[in-house]
């Protein structure tokens, strides 16, 4: 029996590398760094879709809104014959008078904003014609680049 753990401590004491079967499973640092590595870059694509999904449904959500409103105001123009007169924000005291009692539940005339916050847009064309909009996400309007992210809607 000695014998036999002579030769076991001299086998555990060599300079040689171990053999296959000897090896302790680990990872190298490199294998981490690749994971970790990995892990970040698919966090950054969720991130970016995440934005493009809550981008959407506001634009999705002022869409929706703007069509009520429209609505509302084709059913105003149909009892007075015209739109109302006034031309700015949708939180003038003008407008709201004048579409309050036509808005569907759930849409309330003293605090009708677009999904960024901001007051809607309405312009009166003519008595028979509108145009109602929101300044988008980067609530501007002013030159041709910033009307490009606008939701519009009239009639």
């Amino acid at each position: 029996m000695s014998l036999m753990r002579d030769i076991t401590s001299l086998k555990h004491n060599r300079l040689e590398p171990f053999s296959a079967s000897e090896r302790r499973c680990a990872f190298t640092l490199i294998e981490v760094l690749s994971v970790m590595g990995i892990m970040m870059i698919l966090a950054g694509l969720l991130l970016g879709v995440t934005r493009l999904v809550f981008r959407v449904s506001k634009e999705a959500k002022a869409r929706s809104q703007l069509e009520k409103v429209c609505t509302a105001l084709s059913e105003y123009m149909l009892v007075n014959g015209s739109y109302p007169g006034y031309t700015g924000l949708t939180t003038d005291v003008t407008f709201r008078d004048a579409v309050s009692s036509f808005l569907p539940q759930g849409l309330d005339a003293d605090n009708l904003r677009d999904p960024w916050g901001t007051a809607y847009r309405y312009q009166r064309g003519s008595p028979q014609s509108f145009t109602l909009f929101s300044l988008g996400a980067d609530t501007k309007s002013a030159t041709a680049e910033d009307k490009a992210d606008d939701i519009q809607s009239g009639r």
